[in-house]
């Protein structure tokens, strides 16, 4: 095979051996320069949407599919000059090399194409998620999710433009005879598409935004990204929780962060040893506390509510005017440590056992 080759290759003259040499040199001059001058052109087309800006960014993005495209450009261009004719002779075989030289060459430039239109998109999504940040009213996660879902476009036109061009197949007839198979394809990608279309319920609803504090039956955390498939929740506890999105959509979800005020309320829960007069001071000095504290709604309420076998119980409902969540855990600790202080100060006694205990044990008995 390697005679045939040499062979082959013997018949043409020096001069052609030189021209494809200071071609593929010129090829390499113009990887460098050629790739950052194309970048800086193909730029001016965009110049306005990017109001003048982040040409640096443009440039970087393109340049690398600019580069491979003068480089496939350099190598059809050394496979003319060589004359590489279709009746190679290789292990005694009659191959059509020079259809199989052009064939890969479209695919080289089709996939050259689609990076370059990738990376396009890439800069588009980048200049308009720097714009978002403008307008609170636009979630900068719709913008990463039209992106993806605008290359995954890209992705599957240039696989159908390869099949249509190079391998001549029609792309529609290829679906309509998978048959059974499309049909095994389209169940197994069921659950799949599912997630897909509750992320764009997700995005055209808009029950959450990244940031927010999220909470369902089984989950409780901050919400740190929204994908095709699934939605990235950061638990209280700090782990990150990937959970699908049809979940999310089909349960009750409640958005913690939307609440302008959130509601305290808990049990007091004291010993029998304390008297009718102590627990009324407690009542009217933890009244007091709510109402000079200027995170505290006025519509409070404390009241002496239980007698139960094991202790007497204050109920405690307030709330906080706030929606943060780091400043609602510093309302509920400064008033819970007052509320220990005012029990102290009456000298009542909370019970030994854990309220939540208490109250499991209650609900058993009821």
């Amino acid at each position: 095979m390697l005679q045939n080759i040499l062979q082959y290759l013997d018949n043409n003259p020096f001069w052609i051996y030189a021209s494809a040499s200071v071609l593929m040199l010129v090829g390499l001059f113009l990887k460098k320069y050629g790739a950052k001058l194309l970048s800086a052109i193909l730029y001016t087309f965009f110049k306005k949407y990017a109001k003048n800006l982040h040409s640096k960014q443009f440039i970087v993005l393109i340049r690398k599919p600019a580069e491979l495209f003068f480089m496939g450009l350099v190598i059809i261009g050394v496979y003319h000059i060589l004359k590489l004719s279709n009746d190679l002779k290789l292990i005694n075989r009659e191959y059509e090399f020079g259809s199989y030289i052009v064939d890969s060459f479209k695919i080289y430039m089709i996939l050259t194409l689609t990076w370059s239109v990738m990376r396009v998109t890439d800069f588009i999504g980048y200049v308009f998620k720097i714009r978002t940040r403008q307008f609170s009213r636009v979630d900068p996660q719709m913008v990463l999710f039209l992106k993806d879902l605008s290359k995954i476009i890209i992705i599957l036109a240039s696989f159908f433009i390869v099949l249509k061009k190079v391998f001549h197949e029609d792309a529609a007839g290829m679906i309509t005879g998978l048959g059974i198979g499309g049909l095994a394809i389209a169940l197994a990608a069921q659950e799949t598409i599912a997630n897909l279309i509750g992320s764009i319920i997700i995005f055209s609803d808009k029950p959450f935004t990244v940031g927010d504090l999220v909470e369902t039956p089984e989950i409780k955390g901050v919400v740190e990204q929204v994908g095709f498939r699934s939605t990235r929740i950061r638990t209280m506890d700090k782990t990150l929780l990937s959970v699908p999105n049809k979940k999310l959509v089909d349960s009750a979800l409640n958005n913690l962060s939307r609440a302008e005020i959130r509601r305290i309320r808990f049990t007091l829960c004291l010993t029998y040893d304390a008297s009718a007069t102590q627990i009324k001071n407690i009542i009217d000095d933890i009244k007091k506390e709510l109402q000079t504290n200027e995170r505290v709604e006025n519509n409070y309420l404390v009241t002496f509510a239980e007698l139960q076998n094991n202790y007497l119980g204050i109920d405690v409902i307030y709330f906080a005017n706030t929606d943060d969540f780091d400043i609602l855990a510093a309302v509920r600790q400064e008033i819970n440590f007052k509320i220990i202080d005012i029990v102290h100060h009456h000298e009542a006694r909370f019970v030994a056992q854990n309220p939540a205990l208490i109250f499991a044990d209650n609900f058993k008995k009821k």
